[in-house]
């Protein structure tokens, strides 16, 4: 299942399970989302049902991807720079 991130400034398509491990990945690396809309925050952010990742969240998403970079071997360094340029823009939604 595809999931779309849409922010103001464009769009990142990912598969479900991408999205996941880029969440789970980040979690290891001391992210912890302060504005999701439920706790636990798992739900709201793994599936793609329009939730927003405010601006705060999504960027120390992007500063604990930049923690995972070399720590990891999963994904290719310029796929999480593109994933990390993303966050860095500021809130988004996941559809």
């Amino acid at each position: 299942m595809p999931i779309e991130l849409i922010g103001a400034w464009g769009e990142l398509g990912l598969s479900n399970h991408t999205w996941e491990e880029l969440l789970i990945l980040a979690q290891t690396h001391g992210w912890t989302p302060q504005d999701a809309p439920g706790e636990p925050w798992e739900p709201y952010f793994f599936a793609g049902d329009g939730h927003e990742m405010s601006e705060r969240d999504a960027r120390s998403l992007a500063s604990a991807l930049h923690l995972a970079i070399h720590k990891q071997n999963e994904f290719s360094l310029e796929f999480l720079q593109e994933i990390i340029h993303f966050c860095k823009q500021g809130k988004f939604t996941i559809e």
